[in-house]
């Protein structure tokens, strides 16, 4: 059954130790932003696209991440829901989609691709009683920047879908669900 987690609102300390963190690489730093009550938890991080990255957290550790093909939408569902079932996943930190005004020339007649596979995931994490968060990718990189994923351990080099998922699953460890 799925577990309630209440959210956490970070401090102005705790912002600094995030800072040094990067000042000073201390990985340990992490576990001490996640509080206690979601050390256990674990979480699928997910950048939606054409190529997928994800991730899974338990507590403060990348336990596993990969780039997704998920351009065929079927052996992105196949995929997703295999992965929810086989790492007994029931939290899905997912980044969220807009079309913003500025952009919506180049997305007449597009297919949109990413949009369709936000509702896919949600649709499969439904049939697998597992919660979505969604969120805009500047939510998460305003606080995971590169150099805190550096500085924590978490930099997957050449990955940059895999590495946009864990910054997804860090922010969700750290903020708890729906914030």
């Amino acid at each position: 059954m799925m577990t309630q987690t209440r959210s956490r609102v970070l401090t102005p300390d705790d912002a600094e130790i995030a800072d040094h963190t990067v000042q000073t690489g201390n990985i340990g730093i992490l576990e001490k932003l996640i509080p206690k009550t979601r050390m256990k938890s674990r979480v699928l991080g997910l950048d939606p696209g054409e190529t997928t990255g994800s991730a899974i957290m338990e507590g403060a550790s990348v336990i596993h991440s990969e780039q997704l093909r998920t351009k065929n939408m079927e052996e992105a569902i196949s995929v997703l829901h295999r992965m929810i079932r086989e790492w007994n996943i029931f939290e899905i930190a997912c980044e969220d989609y807009r079309v913003y005004a500025w952009e919506s020339d180049k997305h007449k007649w597009a297919a949109l691709h990413t949009p369709k596979l936000v509702g896919a995931i949600q649709t499969v994490a439904w049939f697998n009683k597992a919660e979505v968060t969604l969120r805009m990718a500047i939510q998460a990189k305003q606080f995971v920047t590169d150099e805190k994923l550096v500085a924590w351990g978490l930099w997957k080099r050449g990955e940059r879908h895999s590495r946009d998922a864990i910054r997804h699953a860090v922010y969700h460890q750290i903020f708890g669900p729906g914030k």
